[in-house]
């Protein structure tokens, strides 16, 4: 057993004073020498080290009852103000007059009598919610009040249900709003907040009507949109002349058409494949077929074009693009 496991459990002897001459000594001795002996004496000093007690916190109520409890509350009834009573002068006791006495009395009574004293007026008291049994006379403006502190409740609550009602229905059908679409495509077009442009319909186009041939007048390539029968029917004359042009409604079509240029064989057929409705645009697909090797060995120029009908696009710009 070493010096310290000797000398520590003497600590608390040495702090009461109980122990020897000699053990005090060998002790102190030990405490200039050992720090872990210094620090155990200074917790023997300042006793037992006490846990802070955690206060108990009371239940809170819930957030449902606290709002029913504001909405059903009543107001306080104000007290009434009382009217102070009418302060009358004392009647004093006169003595009977004697013959000889009439005169001098009569004096005295006109020098003595006291001065009729100020009334005061009763304040009016303040109309309070009457808790009267039916059928009993009430005042029109207590029942005023009555009614008014009975319905805002009811309205309130009414209120709070038709807003959640409405909040519900709006958050459901939030894909469907117009406004939230407004919304959107107005951010996506200016780049607000990171929103991107997003895709919200695709439309197969290759069971619509559309027309094509292989001898444009036009030499290079080109894509546009008609969106009048005036345009169309010019661009039917260059394309198939001598041939009516068919019936289109402008007021819910419209027509794209595609000029692929001059090919150095036949074969090469245009069509349009779908129909894709971002948030800030419009995108026509189309697919240009390669002609076969037989095509391909005959030696003929060939100006491909086609014609596609296609819904009144709702977005513009309207970008006409080839699949890849």
């Amino acid at each position: 057993m070493n010096e310290c496991e000797q000398i520590h459990p003497l600590l608390r002897g040495y702090l009461a004073e109980t122990l020897s001459a000699h053990d005090r000594r060998a002790v102190a001795r030990h405490l200039n020498l050992c720090a872990s002996a210094r620090k155990e004496l200074d917790k023997l000093r300042a006793g037992p080290v006490k846990t802070p007690v955690n206060p108990v916190e009371p239940p809170r109520e819930p957030w449902d009852l606290k709002i029913l409890r504001w909405l059903v509350k009543k107001p306080k009834p104000k007290p009434k103000v009382m009217a102070e009573p009418e302060s009358k002068p004392e009647k004093t006791l006169k003595p009977a007059p004697g013959p000889a006495m009439t005169a001098p009395m009569a004096a005295s009574e006109s020098t003595l009598k006291p001065s009729p004293s100020p009334t005061v007026k009763p304040m009016e008291p303040t109309p309070v919610i009457s808790s009267a049994p039916p059928g009993a006379n009430v005042p029109a403006p207590v029942l005023a009040v009555a009614r008014h502190s009975h319905f805002k409740p009811i309205l309130l609550i009414v209120l709070v249900f038709g807003g959640l009602i409405f909040l519900t229905h709006f958050i459901q059908n939030a894909g469907d709003n117009f406004l939230v679409k407004g919304i959107k495509r107005w951010m996506s077009k200016n780049h607000v907040m990171g929103v991107n442009s997003s895709l919200e319909l695709v439309l197969d186009l290759t069971n619509l009507p559309h027309w094509n041939g292989n001898a444009a007048p036009v030499a290079s390539a080109r894509e546009e949109m008609i969106t009048d029968s005036d345009h169309f029917n010019l661009f039917w004359k260059f394309l198939q002349p001598g041939a009516d042009p068919p019936e289109v409604d402008f007021t819910k079509n419209a027509v794209a058409f595609v000029f692929t240029g001059a090919k150095a064989t036949p074969g090469y057929i245009v069509k349009f494949k779908r129909m894709e409705n971002y948030s800030d645009k419009t995108v026509l697909w189309f697919d240009e077929a390669v002609p076969t090797a037989e095509q391909a060995a005959t030696a003929t120029v060939t100006r491909p074009w086609v014609l596609q009908m296609v819904p009144k696009p709702s977005q513009s710009p309207v970008l006409i693009q080839k699949i890849q």
